[in-house]
């Protein structure tokens, strides 16, 4: 059975139900294998639902997750920013990881992961926007950007590291997963003053064993639960496996902090995903939306897409995927196998924003596309 495609009309919730039917029939579950830990703890995987739009603790939950999902437009809007000196990327492996942007304070910021540099992240501040705590994007990037969208500082990596792949930002935590070497671990920045980010901690991923890799850790998604832990989600090998874990403490920046391994799931048949994002719905269910290019090797074009589960218990003390939907998107200049993110907006919609896979354009800045909630019918009556 081919691909199928998301028809986003006057009924997304209706559409994603049906879509995640025909997905289930068609195999795209095909027999994920879970992998539990030996006595690990059992979890509810419930989301916190009590962050408020604009909250540094985090992202407001949603109504229906799903029709947020498939409210999103199927073609962006760009806009750019100068790298104001920053090292440009071009090559397989020296290319835009992962895209973050605050929903907290002066919303016009953006973490931008990376490889291949000294740097791991760029800290971006659009300028030229202010804090509209909504979309940012134009019809048009024709000309480049103005100057005051640029980089304004610059998250370096651990020594031994070069890669940093799929961000995750929680409030103001933001995860970045690095790897290097034989080794790989997930560093957290507090990133409250988003231009003076302050390391505070780490998961190191180094002792991870078979069927995972102690020197992969591709992207990371993350999430506060009702209890106040914290479930992570780490993807290796391109995220073609996913490891689950769960702090031991209620705070990331307890000296205490450590993480209990779930355990494993693998073969989704995906191909694997860029980016991971957890997100909470209003009734406390969990959905990991994860982003995908079907483009072999990249950065050919191929075709852009996100996927979504729902997180149930299962084997162990660890979730299950269940009710799968996807949304296929179409860039213009950026790419899915190179970085994206999801945003929250104070409404509750959700944005998608992505890179292009290296720069593209002339001179020192970079393309970015912004995917927003489709705008609501016009009542019947309306002139």
């Amino acid at each position: 059975m081919g691909a199928l495609r998301l028809a986003v009309g006057p009924w997304p919730l209706a559409a994603t139900v049906l879509t995640g039917l025909a997905l289930s029939a068609c195999g795209f579950l095909q027999a994920p294998e879970y992998q539990p830990t030996p006595g690990a703890t059992e979890a509810a995987f419930r989301g916190d639902t009590t962050p408020v739009p604009g909250s540094a603790e985090g992202a407001p939950c949603l109504p229906d997750v799903p029709g947020a999902l498939a409210a999103v437009e199927r073609h962006g809007r760009a806009f750019g920013f100068h790298l104001a000196g920053s090292e440009p990327v071009g090559g397989y492996r020296r290319h835009w990881q992962g895209i973050q942007r605050p929903a907290f304070g002066e919303t016009s910021h953006f973490f931008v992961s990376r490889s291949g540099s000294g740097t791991a992240v760029l800290v971006i501040r659009l300028g030229s926007h202010g804090d509209i705590g909504g979309r940012l994007g134009t019809d048009s990037i024709a000309t480049t950007p103005p100057e005051e969208d640029r980089v304004v500082a610059r998250i370096p990596f651990d020594s031994g590291f070069g890669h940093a792949g799929g961000l995750s930002l929680v409030g103001a935590i933001l995860a970045v997963p690095m790897d290097g070497g034989k080794r790989s671990k997930v560093v957290f920045f507090d990133v409250s003053d988003p231009e003076a980010p302050r390391r505070f901690g780490e998961l190191n991923h180094s002792d991870a064993g078979a069927p995972s890799s102690p020197g992969q850790a591709s992207a990371v998604g993350m999430i506060r639960l009702a209890d106040g832990h914290y479930l992570l989600v780490l993807g290796v090998h391109s995220s073609k496996l996913l490891e689950f874990h769960r702090s031991r403490t209620t705070s990331l920046q307890d000296p205490a902090l450590a993480f209990e391994r779930l355990g494993i799931v693998q073969g989704l048949d995906v191909g694997g995903f860029q980016n991971l994002t957890l997100l909470s719905q209003c009734d406390g269910a969990v959905f990991l939306v994860g982003t995908h290019n079907t483009g072999v090797p990249p950065p050919s074009r191929g075709r852009d897409h996100l996927h979504w589960y729902r997180l149930t218990p299962g084997p162990g003390g660890m979730p299950r995927l269940k009710e799968g939907g996807e949304l296929w998107l179409h860039c213009d200049y950026c790419s899915f196998g190179a970085g994206a993110g999801l945003f929250v907006t104070r409404d509750r919609k959700v944005l998608v924003y992505a890179t292009e896979f290296w720069n593209r354009k002339e001179g020192d800045w970079v393309v970015v596309e912004e995917f927003g909630a489709a705008p609501l019918p016009a009542p019947a009556d309306s002139p």
